[in-house]
């Protein structure tokens, strides 16, 4: 099993803007020689209802991307750590190349960092 970086400490906020904040391209993961994966989130400060996706995409275009799991911690939570593990064979939407974090809600902060750590194909 190797261990890799999807995204380091960062904190993102979300006034009235934009409801989504997604993960930039330059970010995201090549999983594509990885089977199982398993995302390890620590996350700090969370205020107001946050939803956090992990999305996976055959290729790096915006419209590719499905979601393979989405988490949405409980309200008032200052703290939370987890881990989630996405198996490819039995997973609705599998991991395809790409692995990314989108981040959605109304009125939103939180500082986290994700650790993905995968099985290499054989």
């Amino acid at each position: 099993m190797e261990t890799l970086l999807l995204q380091d400490w960062l904190t993102i906020q979300n006034g009235t803007g934009t409801p989504t904040i997604s993960q930039g391209a330059p970010g995201y993961l090549d999983v594509s020689e990885y089977q199982d994966l398993v995302f390890y989130l620590d996350a700090q400060q969370i205020a107001n209802p946050t939803i956090l996706e992990y999305q996976t995409a055959p290729s790096a275009e915006e419209s590719a991307f499905l979601t393979m799991l989405s988490i949405q911690p409980a309200n008032g939570v200052t703290s939370l750590h987890r881990a989630d593990a996405i198996l490819g064979s039995y997973a609705p939407v599998p991991p395809a190349k790409y692995a990314r974090w989108v981040c959605f809600g109304t009125s939103y902060m939180c500082t986290f960092r994700i650790w993905v750590a995968g099985y290499r194909l054989p």
